[in-house]
């Protein structure tokens, strides 16, 4: 157990110094690393006492803190490692895609009807021939005329359909980057507001603020 001695009033460092695994199992932020977290920590407010002496306590009210930090610490973390021009205070991007779709049928039918007719006449002449019983020869005995007539009509009827299904289409991407300065601050405050930012925003320090808030006594 890592109690102070009674009547005995421990700094940060004394205590850290007592036991070494004070921030052994603190979550630390997105890009901190415990040894330089804890070294600026000792830096800054190793001489100030902390308001919970017992190690054992204040090692638990640690690992709670930056586990209830550590979302927030993580937001801050990707904000200031965020890529930008730092002259630059508007940046546009826009992507509009456009589809064009064209889609129908053209049908239609056709039918065509064909007739015809046609006559035939035909005569026929039929004769009879016969020969007395002491010639040879034949003599026409009786003529018969045939005649006959004959009429044939035709008729044909043709149909037909036809279906053309189309689509056309086209797809047209664009994109617009536009980025730069608006005219209302000039780079050269641009930039020393970037500087200031720098300064006043690292990450352990902000930590470092915080923690002191949270633990430490601003009495020496």
């Amino acid at each position: 157990m890592n109690r102070c001695l009674a009547g005995t009033r421990l700094t940060l460092y004394g205590i850290y110094k007592w036991n070494p695994e004070l921030f052994s199992s603190a979550p630390m932020p997105s890009g901190v690393q415990a040894p330089a977290l804890i070294h600026a920590l000792m830096r800054k407010h190793g001489a100030q006492y902390p308001y919970q002496q017992d190690g054992d306590e204040l090692k638990i009210s640690i690992d709670e803190w930056f586990a209830w930090m550590k979302p927030a610490y993580d937001r801050i973390s990707t904000a200031l490692d965020a890529e930008y021009n730092p002259i630059e205070n508007y940046d546009r991007h826009e992507k509009n895609i456009r589809d064009y779709q064209d889609r129908g049928s053209d049908s239609g039918t056709s039918s065509s009807n064909t007739e015809g007719s046609s006559d035939t006449d035909t005569v026929t002449n039929r004769q009879n021939q016969v020969s007395a019983f002491d010639s040879d020869n034949y003599h026409p005995e009786s003529m018969e005329d045939m005649t006959g007539s004959s009429n044939t009509t035709t008729t044909d009827t043709a149909t037909s359909t036809s279906t053309t299904n189309y689509g056309r289409g086209r797809k047209e991407d664009e994109e617009i980057h536009v980025h730069g300065n608006i005219g209302v601050t000039t780079n050269q405050e641009m930039i020393k507001q970037e500087i200031n930012l720098r300064l006043e925003n690292q990450l352990i320090a902000i930590i470092c603020r915080d923690f002191e808030a949270e633990f430490l006594s601003r009495v020496y």
